[in-house]
This record gives C-alpha cells, sequence and structure tokens, in this order.
C-alpha cells in the first residue's frame, strides 16, 4: 500500500506541474481631486486599460473631507455596473477620511469607527443602504470589495459621491483605485510525458493490487 499511495504522490505531482502558474498584475489609477457636489451626485472615474481579464483583488485609497459626513453616500461602480457602497451615515463635523478600503488589511467595518477615519484601512460599510438619487445602481448583495472579483477589470470605474443635504461642502483630496488581476486560467497541458507517467502509475498499481493479492492468506 505504501508503493500505491507513492505512485499516487508522483502522479499528482506530474499533473500539478503541467499547469503552469499564474503570475498576478497590480494596476493602478490614480483620480484628480475636485469638489463634491454639495445636494447632488459627484462622479469620479477610474480608467483601467490593457488589464488581465479576470480580477482577483480591489483595493481603494480614499482621502477627502467634508463638513458633515453624514449627508454622504459613498459607491464604487465597477465598469459591469456591480455597486458596492463604501461609506455612508458617518460622523464628523467636520471630518475626514483617509484610509484605504482593503478587505484584507485587517480594519473594521468603517461604521464602527469614529472620526477622523484616518486607520491604516477600513473594510466598506457593513448594512448599506440603496442610493436615493438617480440614476440608482444596484448594490451588490455583498459588503466586501471581493464582490468585484473574477470579473473583467478594464474599462471605466466610478467613485460616486452623493450629498444628500444642502449647506455643507466638501473635496475629495485624492483617490486611488489598485486592482490585481490574473489572466484567465490556463486549461489543462496533457503533455506525451504525462501520459507514459500517468500509463505507467495505472499499471503498477495494478501489478502491486495482484501481488497483494497473491501474498494475502487464502
Amino acid at each position: 500500500m505504501t508503493l500505491v499511495k507513492g505512485l499516487l504522490t508522483v502522479i499528482g505531482a506530474c499533473l500539478a506541474c503541467s499547469v503552469p502558474a499564474q503570475a498576478l498584475t497590480l494596476n493602478t489609477a490614480v483620480n484628480s481631486t475636485g469638489v463634491i457636489t454639495d445636494n447632488g451626485t459627484t462622479n469620479f472615474t477610474f480608467t483601467v486599460s490593457g488589464a488581465e481579464p479576470v480580477t482577483t483583488d480591489v483595493n481603494l485609497s480614499l482621502n477627502l473631507s467634508h463638513q458633515d459626513l453624514f449627508d454622504l453616500n459613498i459607491f464604487l461602480i465597477s465598469p459591469t455596473s456591480q455597486a458596492l457602497a463604501l461609506g455612508q451615515g458617518l460622523l464628523g463635523t467636520p471630518g475626514t477620511i483617509n484610509t484605504t478600503f482593503d478587505d484584507q488589511g485587517g480594519g473594521d467595518h468603517i461604521e464602527l469607527a469614529t472620526n477622523p477615519y484616518t486607520a491604516t484601512s477600513y473594510l466598506p460599510v457593513e448594512f448599506p443602504n440603496e442610493p436615493i438619487f438617480a440614476p440608482t445602481p444596484i448594490l451588490s448583495a455583498g459588503n466586501l470589495l471581493a464582490v468585484f472579483n473574477n470579473a473583467n477589470p478594464n474599462g471605466t470605474w466610478t467613485l460616486r459621491i452623493d450629498d444628500y443635504a444642502s449647506d455643507n461642502t466638501g473635496t475629495l483630496n485624492s483617490a486611488t483605485l489598485a486592482v490585481t488581476t490574473d489572466a484567465t486560467p490556463v486549461p489543462f497541458d496533457f503533455q506525451p510525458s504525462t501520459g507514459l507517467l500517468l500509463l505507467g502509475g495505472i499499471w503498477g498499481m495494478k501489478e502491486c493490487r495482484r501481488r497483494f493479492r497473491q501474498l494475502a492468506p487464502q
């Protein structure tokens, strides 16, 4: 039986070696600064082009200031119209957000923190509300940036900031979108040498079973 396990290990290693490892690529897009429209919607866009077609990770670094953060609903919308709420109903008069939204950053959901929101990273808001201003994107069912994974990242991403009250103004100081991508998964590459090893392994297992039966007590 030990010999059989050894043969299976060799066969498994041969199969693994026949599939090339994939290299991940980090793509970044920087947005210019801008004024956040009072009592309206402001769209700040990022363009991702030439990236590999499979998204594996998305992070957004955001730096903004506003006279009352509670007025703001902040969304990230992908080129495929997938929408995720980043921050809603945050307290801060005036308020500051200077952080990175990152699923793997170790931070908590941002609404559980306090102003200024300047930790190294936060998770998006845990229980988002639907946007009010038209056009209204359909929010993703999830509350993590992983909702963007596996989709094609190429195209225009939108950082949408809705301001639901008048008389309080703010500014987007900077925003950087970081998208990690992978190539399309490579299909199994069945080489002749691998086939010979598999056939040899199958024959070896059958021979082991035959001899084991011969040696077994009758």
